[in-house]
């Protein structure tokens, strides 16, 4: 009997600790992005604040965004609810976490492909710079004129001037 106390109690003040924590990065986020206006009380779903207010909040602060409004996995689609458990997300799923209040795991992933899109677009120039550096370098130790071409055998010269109509002399 007195685990149970005990238990609901901790969870309680859990709860309660959680709550000032939350009630502090509000007031932090409103006083940063809406500093000429009064820090309304903590909103406990989104309807209760405004458009702008959602915006910016989902903007500059994602996991506070997402720690107070997101929904909850039975309610978005089972896959991408399955996917995101196991931590092995889509970039399908970016829109659908954001649908459901997921900002903060949706500007992560956001920031994973585009540091994905970076590392391939500087191997994609590291491969296009050593094959211009081949080519340079076949370039600058080619032998200069028509010195690395064979001569033509006689007969062949001699079936060009015919055909072109160019007499010997």
């Amino acid at each position: 009997m007195r685990r149970g106390i005990k238990q609901k109690f901790n969870t309680i003040k859990t709860m309660q600790d959680l709550q000032a924590y939350y009630q502090q990065q509000f007031s932090n986020f409103w006083a940063k992005s809406f500093p000429d206006k009064t820090c309304p009380p903590l909103p406990k779903k989104l309807e209760d604040v405004g458009l702008s207010v959602r915006l910016a909040m989902e903007e500059e602060a994602p996991e506070l965004f997402q720690n107070l409004f997101r929904s909850d996995y039975s309610a978005m689609p089972a896959d991408t609810a399955t996917r995101l458990r196991e931590n092995r997300l889509w970039t399908d799923d970016i829109p659908v976490l954001k649908q459901y209040g997921w900002t903060a795991k949706a500007k992560e992933l956001e920031g994973q492909v585009q540091e994905a899109k970076r590392i391939i677009a500087e191997k994609k120039l590291a491969e296009m710079k050593a094959r211009n550096d081949e080519v340079e370098k076949r370039n600058r130790e080619r032998p200069k004129g028509m010195q690395f071409a064979q001569p033509l055998p006689y007969e062949q010269v001699l079936k060009a001037r015919e055909q072109w109509g160019i007499s010997g002399n």
